[in-house]
């Protein structure tokens, strides 16, 4: 069952990914708008829609972190939540233990690694999409992307079929591969959406004058030491490689 609702997401996502890559291919670069930001004036509304806006995030992101929390300090699942109830006994013997803390010194091994993985892979590949013009470019990207359509549980079922007759059955290179299938086409995407945006006049420019003088790339103006294309890839990979 898993197997046969992955494979009908694929071919969902795939349908998606074409019509989308079918539509932008109507799109013209045009030189970034120098005007200022034009706010929008909320007047007497803008402390009730503050209070509002951080109400729903608070809902949404802190409720389940509390309720997770209020279930580690309980002594046994399901018991009455009460200041009389509460212990940090569970979270000592879980940090203690040397099962977990093996687990979790593997853990942030392979995501570290995963992550170096996908920030390279999806530089790569975001950058070959947006900066030139080959007519794979768009199977490339579809492809690239077609592993986020799908959930992890899916991606780790098809690893585990696949593994035992690749070799990587009861190995860390089974997980790690895992991690860059589902995770690549997320730093695809903090590529080359950037890199879309940005004409290449604007990417070009601060290095010109430098090379012009015959001076070094990071002495150019601006203070720019590297293309733009890699901070978008290591700002997806640091925070990615402590989860």
């Amino acid at each position: 069952m898993i197997s046969t609702i992955g494979v009908v997401l694929l071919i969902v996502a795939a349908l998606a990914m074409v019509v989308d890559l079918l539509v932008s291919r109507s799109r013209f670069e045009l030189d970034g708008s120098a005007s200022a930001v034009q706010l929008l004036p909320l007047g007497g509304a803008r402390l009730p829609l503050t209070m509002a806006a951080w109400l729903a995030v608070l809902a949404i992101t802190l409720l389940p972190l509390l309720a997770l929390l209020s279930q580690a300090l309980l002594p046994a699942p399901g018991g009455p939540l009460t200041w009389a109830n509460l212990t940090i006994g569970n979270i000592v013997r879980a940090t203690s233990a040397p099962a977990p803390r093996t687990g979790a010194l593997s853990s942030v091994m392979l995501s570290v690694l995963a992550g170096v993985i996908c920030a390279v892979l999806g530089l790569a590949i975001g950058t070959v999409v947006t900066r030139t013009t080959a007519r794979s470019n768009t199977a490339l990207k579809t492809v690239a992307m077609l592993p986020q359509a799908i959930p992890g549980l899916v991606i780790a079922v098809g690893w585990l079929i696949i593994a035992p007759r690749i070799g990587l059955f009861n190995t860390p290179w089974l997980i790690r591969c895992a991690y860059v299938m589902a995770f690549v086409a997320i730093v695809v995407q903090s590529v080359s959406g950037p890199l879309t945006a940005t004409p290449m006049t604007a990417e070009e420019a601060p290095a010109s004058p430098a090379r012009a003088g015959c001076a070094p790339y990071s002495t150019s103006p601006g203070g720019w030491r590297c293309p733009p294309r890699w901070p978008a890839a290591c700002s997806w990979c640091s925070p990615r490689c402590g989860s």
